[in-house]
């Protein structure tokens, strides 16, 4: 069986959100790797145009906001007439919306919606605007990227961590509503991912802090979290639907995790 058959995406469309950067970019590149044409979708149209242009398929970049829903509808009209049907769709739009770590207690309400906008009303946004468009062309397959944080306590984390279980349970609900209609929905919750962003956020004392406590003793990289998404956007996870997959090295397994407000 060839790569092509393996997967199944080769020439069907794949909608990233997010994927101007980081873990984003990487899933670009692991989706075109197996025949995909590829929307970049990202709030920052130049990064959204490098990456379409670095991409070994056929690609369109798009700058959007996916806490926008005339937005999303626009970007699905375009993509349908420019590319052809949606697919697969990845939501990996994430982050800490400026909202610094902290003590729950500590916590403005405006920042609490902040971050529960990016992260769970875009996703929610996303989702509807992808199952509408599967829905009239016979399916297709939606990946969540979701973190550790959302399917554990999250200290320090609470608006962030309350979003992404948000996202966890979506998941599952979108999973079993639309199911009849051929739309599978599953979800990725990654642990730390090396990137540019979170290394930002990291000392270096408590990155090694967080490898050690990683019982297969490395932190992933953007290509092993996206090497995972691709398995749910794919037909290797054909029959497979409203699983939220935690990719974090067996580090939930323990009771070495590192979190913030221990001692370090």
């Amino acid at each position: 069986m060839s790569t092509a058959d393996l997967f199944g995406l080769d020439g069907s469309v794949a909608v990233v959100t997010g994927g101007g950067q980081g873990l984003g970019r990487a899933i670009c590149e692991a989706l075109a790797s197996v025949g995909a044409r590829v929307a970049v979708l990202d709030i920052d149209g130049e990064l959204a145009e490098d990456v379409a242009a670095s991409l070994p398929c056929e690609a369109m970049p798009l700058a959007l906001d996916v806490r926008q829903k005339a937005e999303l509808d626009d970007a699905v009209a375009d993509i349908v007439r420019h590319l052809g049907p949606i697919r697969a769709w990845v939501n990996n739009v994430c982050g800490m919306a400026s909202v610094a770590p902290g003590p729950s207690l500590d916590v403005g309400q405006g920042d609490f919606e902040r971050v529960i906008e990016l992260n769970l009303t875009g996703t929610f946004l996303a989702c509807q605007a992808a199952i509408g468009s599967m829905r009239a062309t016979g399916g297709g397959a939606i990946v969540n990227v979701c973190s550790l944080q959302g399917v554990q306590a999250a200290p320090q984390l609470a608006a962030y961590g309350a979003a992404k279980a948000g996202v966890a349970h979506l998941t599952k609900t979108l999973a079993l509503e639309y199911a009849r209609d051929g739309i599978r929905v599953n979800a990725v919750a990654p642990s730390f991912v090396e990137t540019p962003a979170s290394a930002a956020m990291v000392s270096p004392e408590r990155r090694e802090q967080s490898r050690r406590a990683i019982p297969l003793g490395f932190i992933s990289t953007p290509a092993d979290v996206a090497a995972t998404v691709l398995a749910f956007a794919s037909d290797l996870t054909r029959f497979v639907t409203g699983q939220v997959l935690v990719a974090d090295g067996g580090l939930s397994l323990t009771t070495a995790r590192p979190h913030r407000g221990a001692p370090e």
